[in-house]
């Protein structure tokens, strides 16, 4: 079972085509809701890209189970493909 949670980034200044975008998650901060299978506790995190644009792009977060997520912390970097 496992949830996407969205947030739209939008661009101070669009690109003239679709950029490349690297992200990666840099913060997490959980609670599980049961004691998982065994009494061990896993942390899982997927952080992803999509709906990628000349003006914005969607931060998409994937949630397991019964993890709750508190607080998630992304850094991204946007890059023109013309050099």
């Amino acid at each position: 079972e496992k949830a996407t949670f969205k947030h739209y980034i939008k661009f101070k200044h669009p690109f003239e085509e679709t950029p490349i975008i690297h992200i990666g998650l840099t913060e997490i901060d959980t609670e599980h809701a049961n004691v998982p299978i065994e009494g061990h506790q896993y942390t899982r995190a997927h952080v992803s890209v999509s709906d990628a644009a000349t003006d914005g792009f969607n931060i998409c977060i994937h949630k397991w189970r019964d993890l709750v997520y508190w607080y998630v912390g992304v850094d991204w970097l946007a890059i023109s493909r013309r050099i």
